[in-house]
């Protein structure tokens, strides 16, 4: 019976980990769907308003990230996750909290041709959204981004 307990506990914490994955992450693989669905609509509506008023044409920018997605043979496939700040260099993260106070939440995707995909997602009044993006090399993201950790 003491078996069974614990078994059954230990298949609970894992059914429960899955389900914990954060909202923040949920946004960026979200918006990667409604990419590649081209849903551009859709996959317009994760982002800040700011964001595609700096940027080339919407749809140009969510093509590009589609192209990529499919490559990657789907959103599954980017491995995105969130990054703690303990992860994140000093550098960055001090960067992050002037451009956005500690409203913020770093996540990152494997990419096509040995890069990442870096989002800065938010949480607003009603909903979670992605301030800011960017695609760079796996070397800069290990040298620049992370403190001491080798990419996935």
């Amino acid at each position: 019976m003491k078996k069974r307990g614990i078994v059954l506990a230990f298949f609970t914490a894992i059914l429960l980990t899955g389900c914990m994955n954060p909202s923040y992450v949920h946004v960026v693989e979200d918006m990667y769907r409604a990419a590649v669905s081209e849903d551009w609509e859709r996959a317009a509506s994760y982002f800040s308003k700011e964001f595609f008023a700096e940027r080339e044409p919407m749809e140009q920018f969510l093509e590009e990230i589609a192209w990529a997605v499919r490559e990657m043979e789907g959103a599954d496939m980017m491995n995105s996750r969130e990054l703690k700040r303990k992860q994140i260099s000093n550098e960055l993260t001090e960067e992050l909290d002037e451009q956005y106070g500690e409203n913020w939440r770093l996540v990152v995707s494997q990419s096509v041709d040995d890069t990442v995909m870096l989002w800065v997602v938010q949480k607003g009044a009603d909903q979670y959204y992605i301030a800011d993006g960017k695609q760079i090399s796996a070397k800069v993201y290990r040298e620049e981004v992370l403190i001491g950790k080798k990419l996935h």
